[in-house]
This record gives structure tokens, C-alpha cells and sequence, in this order.
């Protein structure tokens, strides 16, 4: 390893996340760009341009997660158990943008725009800071989905085919619960979830 490298590898390890510090100010610029970005870019798409680009964004979740995840499988432990909500967050999102079936994209919109942006602007990340693995691989799964949602709402116009009725409020409850019980099971754990109280879904579903 080259002095230099070694000289950051070094930093980064001694300079922790901090929420509102400059690398967090710097994720929420990158967020606020990609977000105008897609929206400009689907409202402008062709049917087969926007098919192409939702499965480019579908395979780049995709990938990125499987990669996370390989990383924290390897070796096995508690802390890497996929239970958390931001572990089914990108898997929803990345089927919403290939399939663009409703009820992905009902999931992708209640995770991605209600609950994956409490980790934009509150994020839980106990870790050292750019450039990091975690603090990548935390920014860019949150980024991913969140932005799967943009453009499928504002960029490609997609819309809920009924009011947020019973089937569908059900479906991302009963979708949504089950991680919510294992990241209680598993609280204190793994310290880059996304805090989800739980109470909230139980009044939101009734």
C-alpha cells in the first residue's frame, strides 16, 4: 500500500460519521441533483427509454445490495442477518423498477418516500466516514431506493391505481410488519437500520 492510500485508509478510520457534517451535506446535494435529474428525464422518456433505464436502475439496486449483503454474510454472524427494513427496501424497489407492477411500486413508495428519506435527513450510521465501504454502501442503497420512487412518482408519472384502501394499506402492512418484528428482535444489533416505530404502522393500517 502506497503512503498515500495509507494516509487515508488512516483518516478515514479515525474521523467518524457525523449527521450534519460536511459528507452528510455532501449526500443530500448528490440526492437533491439525482432526484431533479430523473424526474427531468423520465417526464421527457419514450416508452422504451424509460423501459430501458428503469431496468438499468433495477440491475444497479440490485447489484449494489447483493454486494452489500455478500460483504456482510462473509463471514456469517448476528449482525448480518438481512432483518431490517432497509434489507427489503432495495429488493422492492429494484422489482418495482423492472416489473413496474403496482403493488412493487406501492411498497417502493411508502418505503422509499416515507420511510428510506428518515435516513436522508436522520440517518442512524455509527461508522467512519468517506470513503468508508460502510458509509458507501449505506448512501448508496438509501440513494437507490429513494430515488426508485422519484422517478416512478414524479419522473414516470406512476400513479396508485385506488386510494390507499384497505387491500393495499393491508398489503404494505402485512409486507412491512414482519420486518418491523425482527428489527426489534434484533435492535441495538446492527447499527445502520433505518428506526421504524412500529406504532405508527399499526395506527396507519387500521
Amino acid at each position: 500500500m502506497s503512503d498515500g492510500a495509507a494516509g487515508l485508509a488512516l483518516i478515514s478510520a479515525s474521523r467518524q460519521f457525523s449527521a450534519y457534517g460536511p459528507s452528510h451535506w455532501a449526500v443530500l446535494a448528490v440526492f437533491a441533483i439525482g432526484s431533479a435529474t430523473l424526474v427531468w428525464i423520465g417526464r421527457r422518456q419514450t416508452e422504451s427509454q424509460a423501459r430501458l433505464l428503469s431496468r438499468v436502475l433495477a440491475g444497479l439496486t440490485a447489484a449494489v445490495y447483493g454486494a452489500a449483503l455478500v460483504y456482510k454474510l462473509v463471514p456469517p454472524t448476528i449482525n448480518s442477518v438481512p432483518l431490517q427494513l432497509s434489507d427489503l427496501a432495495p429488493v422492492a424497489a429494484a422489482y418495482a423498477l423492472w416489473s413496474q407492477r403496482q403493488w412493487a411500486f406501492a411498497l417502493t413508495y411508502y418505503w422509499g418516500l416515507v420511510l428510506s428519506t428518515q435516513a436522508l435527513i436522520t440517518p442512524v450510521l455509527y461508522a467512519p466516514d468517506f470513503p468508508n465501504y460502510k458509509f458507501i454502501a449505506f448512501w448508496t442503497i438509501h440513494l437507490l431506493v429513494v430515488w426508485a420512487a422519484v422517478y416512478l412518482t414524479w419522473g414516470r408519472r406512476m400513479r396508485l391505481k385506488c386510494r390507499p384502501g384497505k387491500r393495499l394499506i393491508t398489503r404494505e402492512f402485512v409486507s412491512t410488519n414482519p420486518s418491523c418484528a425482527s428489527r426489534r428482535r434484533s435492535n441495538g444489533v446492527d447499527s445502520t437500520s433505518i428506526r421504524v416505530p412500529s406504532g405508527k404502522l399499526r395506527r396507519r393500517a387500521v
